[in-house]
């Protein structure tokens, strides 16, 4: 007759007999750490990956942008973490074109380097995806969080995505309105050499009332010259992707925000120059 598996008694006749093993216990304990949490995504990924059925060329340059991303934030969050940090200081888990980056906050020089090298590297990888016409779109918290690897749980994984999805709207990656000022905070900690918050600094504020990653400025003083490079840089993939909205409301709606945003840095850092129309 079968065992209580279901198995026949004949079939297990030479098998050992004796208890099964146990599931291995949970590590006791188990504690949220107080982590620096972002949740991002590649705005039009799902439309991309549909025209790339038929185009080899575009899955060769999608998987391009899903090798780099990830690289380029680990390489910045690495060099901005202190050498005798644990290694699972930062931590990022990625699933397609969604990613997960935290870090964890320990003391107020160390955490200040480590978010202010993260926000730099999103603003680069940001930079790098607008012109790829992929711009990313993310939210920002702190908070409670498990993060080992590819098993990330947590309220401030909810509330970064939640931030993403609900909040951020716009190809831009938003500070969480609830931990903004504590985040603004951690970023003036210690001996950090400037002010986090400005049209010229790593975040900006903008008219809808949220912190954002001012992804745009220059990352440096540059003469008219190199400043009108880069602007223009941004000014091709903001206008394809206007005209390829044409018809499409909401994804013209993320693309005007891009084109907002563009000329207000562009007054700012080159008057005069024209902005786009």
């Amino acid at each position: 007759m079968p065992d209580p598996d279901g198995r026949s008694g004949e079939a297990d006749a030479d098998a050992p007999r004796g208890p099964r093993p146990r599931d291995p216990d949970p590590p006791p304990g188990l504690p949220y750490e107080r982590r620096l949490a972002i949740f991002l995504d590649i705005v039009g990924w799902t439309s991309a990956v549909a025209d790339s059925a038929s185009d080899p060329a575009r899955r060769q340059k999608l998987l391009g942008v899903l090798e780099y991303v990830p690289a380029a934030i680990r390489q910045a969050a690495f060099d901005g973490i202190d050498d005798g940090a644990p290694r699972d200081a930062f931590q990022m888990s990625q699933f397609s074109d969604s990613m997960l980056l935290s870090v964890r906050l320990a003391g107020p020089e160390e955490a200040q380097r480590a978010t202010s090298a993260m926000f730099q590297a999103i603003a680069t990888v940001s930079q790098d995806l607008l012109v790829a016409e992929l711009p990313i779109r993310g939210g920002v918290t702190i908070g409670p969080l498990f993060h080992r690897d590819s098993v990330a749980f947590g309220p401030a994984l909810v509330e970064a995505h939640a931030v993403e999805s609900t909040l951020a709207t716009y190809p831009r990656v938003a500070l969480a309105r609830s931990h903004a000022q504590e985040i603004l905070d951690v970023m003036r900690a210690g001996s950090a050499p400037e002010q986090p918050l400005g049209r010229r600094r790593i975040i900006d504020y903008a008219p809808d009332d949220l912190f954002f990653v001012n992804f745009l400025r220059p990352i440096a003083e540059m003469r008219l010259t190199n400043l009108n490079r880069h602007f223009d840089r941004f000014r091709r993939p903001i206008l394809a992707g206007l005209h390829a909205a044409a018809g499409n409301p909401a994804r013209h709606l993320k693309y005007d925000w891009l084109r907002q945003y563009f000329n207000r840095l562009l007054t700012d850092y080159c008057p005069g120059v024209g902005g786009i129309e």
